[in-house]
């Protein structure tokens, strides 16, 4: 069973663009949990995410911006088909490897996402498919080892910028890959870069948070070389 999780910003356009399309994609048993609201909405989640993590017949969690239509009626079986690997944590439809700290788009891209604000209304990287190190927050599939394991990080989610390369980064840290597939879907949103402050906060926050990460598993690794010698 696939759970579809949006965390509503505005009611009206869930009603338009992500709410029917949903409708369209979802497979029978398929579960579909809105979350209106106030304050971050990927907190909202993270909620959300500790009950689905009970449910028994879980194959995965998407969690998507209520502006994200998804074209693609079969999305359910390709996200099976990418989730059928127990290494994938998280699918998305398009991202990067190697990015610029929270702008993932900064990297080496793969995929595809449909936007009204780029020429040509489409993003689209050579390759269709494939391993990344952080994918677009817009669209996030995870498995259910990470909808047990994996949350969004308050201090991120507060600022809305950077949430999405920090959950994939959480889980390359575990050990686990991030990868894109191809999902055909319109992102009908509107530019979100007007809040300088907002996102040179979020990068300070990434960059603080996974410096001081490293820096411990380095020591650990230290540690236990040491006391193996």
């Amino acid at each position: 069973m696939f759970a579809f999780v949006v965390p509503v910003v505005d009611r009206d356009r869930y009603d338009r663009i992500a709410g029917p399309a949903l409708e369209r994609v979802r497979e029978p048993d398929s579960v579909v949990r809105v979350l209106p609201g106030t304050g971050s909405p990927w907190l909202r989640v993270n909620a959300e995410l500790d009950e689905l993590a009970r449910q028994p017949d879980l194959e995965g969690v998407v969690v998507l911006h209520d502006d994200l239509e998804v074209l693609d009626v079969g999305a359910c079986d390709r996200l099976r088909h990418a989730l059928a690997d127990p290494s994938v944590a998280v699918v998305g439809l398009i991202g990067a490897s190697d990015p610029d700290g929270i702008a993932w788009w900064h990297g080496d891209a793969i995929g595809s996402l449909r936007t009204p604000h780029v020429p040509g209304g489409e993003l689209r990287a050579p390759q269709a498919s494939g391993e990344v190190h952080a994918v677009d927050g817009s669209f996030l599939c995870l498995s259910p080892w990470a909808v047990r394991t994996l949350r969004f990080d308050p201090d991120l989610a507060l600022g809305f910028h950077g949430y999405d390369v920090d959950l994939c980064t959480q889980a390359r840290y575990h050990g686990r890959r991030v990868i894109v597939t191809e999902i055909a879907a319109v992102h009908r949103h509107q530019p979100r870069f007007s809040d300088t402050e907002r996102w040179q906060r979020g990068q300070l926050r990434f960059a603080g948070k996974w410096t001081l990460q490293r820096t411990r598993g380095r020591a650990m690794l230290d540690h236990l070389t040491n006391a193996d010698r």
